[in-house]
């Protein structure tokens, strides 16, 4: 950022299909490798996410969409991140811009993803 009162305004637009039904995902933002942006601490063993919902099966994939003002402190150079997580005990895999499973019919489609950064003035 230009200044350390400045502040960072993160908008970020997922489309995200899994190989498989996972039932809930979350995403958790980080600068660096810090985590920003996350709910309550519970005091259990919930995983603490920027955003979360409910997932489809392998056909769907889901838009994650959120914004999060982070006051990163110092005028350096930042690098942001997003880390998904999945509600299921079994690997799968994730798949940015598009559903897990594919084929060449035209009521599959495909999506974008975009992470917008903005520097706002303190």
């Amino acid at each position: 950022t230009g200044s350390s009162s400045n502040k960072v305004l993160i908008t970020i637009s997922l489309t995200v299909g899994f190989s498989g039904t996972v039932n809930r995902v979350s995403v958790t933002l980080k600068r660096g490798g810090t985590e920003i942006a996350l709910s309550d601490d519970t005091s259990d063993n919930k995983i603490r996410s920027s955003i979360c919902g409910i997932y489809g099966n392998s056909n769907n994939f889901e838009p994650i969409t959120f914004s999060y003002l982070d006051s990163p402190g110092s005028a350096a150079s930042h690098s942001y991140t997003v880390h998904l997580h999945h509600g299921t005990t079994s690997t799968k895999t994730a798949y940015l811009n598009r559903a897990g499973t594919e084929s060449n019919h035209s009521y599959r489609m495909r999506g974008t993803s975009s992470i917008i950064l903005q520097e706002v003035t303190a």
